[in-house]
């Protein structure tokens, strides 16, 4: 009995043919998996590159901060040091004048007026009230008011 065409036996160079597509087919496979892998190499060293670039740019700017904030820390130190100094200068001008105050109500004293105590913890400002004594400037009175006969 023939058999139909659609089953008649392979010509052999078509196992060959097969053989070498799917041996061909097995190297592309794993040239694209080497392939893939040395991307995925290159890959993070690029992205380790960029980490260290951003932490290096990180501390640049942490770096230019610390400077930043030490250069405002000195100014504030030498401010303080100019307070501190003007401080301690008005407050030996403020004896001075205190002790000269004292010399001078003691000598007012001993020419015939009495002195006043001076207290700097209780008065540390002049006062404004006049010495005993001494005269005091009062506005002139007013004119009499005419009278009509």
């Amino acid at each position: 009995m023939a058999q139909p065409p659609e089953f008649q036996a392979a010509p052999p160079w078509l196992g060959w043919f097969q053989l070498g597509l799917s041996s061909m087919l097995a190297v592309l496979f794993l040239v694209m998996l080497a392939w893939s892998r040395e991307q995925g190499r290159d890959l993070r060293q690029l992205r380790m590159r960029v980490e260290t670039l951003e932490s290096s740019s990180s501390l640049e700017k942490a770096a230019d901060q610390n400077g930043q904030l030490r250069t405002l820390t000195q100014r504030f130190e030498q401010l303080e040091a100019r307070a501190t100094e003007q401080l301690e200068r008005s407050e030996a001008e403020r004896l001075r004048l205190q002790q000269l105050l004292v010399e001078m109500r003691e000598r007012a004293g001993s020419s015939g007026q009495q002195p006043r105590e001076a207290d700097p913890a209780r008065d540390p400002q002049p006062s404004r009230l006049p010495t005993p004594g001494a005269s005091v400037l009062r506005p002139p009175p007013p004119p009499p008011i005419p009278t009509q006969p």
